[in-house]
């Protein structure tokens, strides 16, 4: 299972997510104009960490996830959701082996109109570094 499959399955198998979200959990983006509340993540960067004597097993990246709702309130259940599910996290019996996940930012985003409405659409963005092994 790739990282981004674990991760889902991670954000999936969280009741803190589920019980805010349902099952709208989303690789890269929101759909236009899906139901809210909602969660999207995609792999933004990956790096290979390297020592005096060249590269190793050990790789990083960073995931975003943005969680999106209609209110203030309700959004930040989420993005407090989300934190629970993946700050701390690791599977090391994955493939590949995810020794540790954490929270390096959190950001709210201005709200903006939900496409095709007035009605406000509420945003916090995250990014979790994923330490891995491949």
């Amino acid at each position: 299972m790739g990282l981004e499959s674990q991760v889902y399955a991670q954000l999936a198998a969280t009741s803190a997510v589920t019980d805010a979200v349902v099952a709208r959990i989303y690789r890269f983006q929101r759909a236009r104009g899906s139901a809210l509340p909602c969660v999207a993540f995609q792999r933004v960067t990956s790096n290979v960490s390297n020592h005096s004597t060249g590269a190793t097993t050990t790789k990083r990246c960073t995931f975003q996830v943005d969680s999106y709702a209609s209110d203030l309130d309700t959004v930040r259940t989420v993005a407090d959701a989300v934190e629970t599910a993946l700050s701390g996290w690791s599977n090391t019996g994955g493939t590949p082996s995810i020794s540790m996940s954490h929270l390096q930012s959190d950001i709210d985003i201005p709200p903006e109109p939900e496409h095709g409405t007035d009605a406000p659409l509420f945003r916090i963005s995250q990014d979790y570094e994923l330490w891995y092994g491949v």
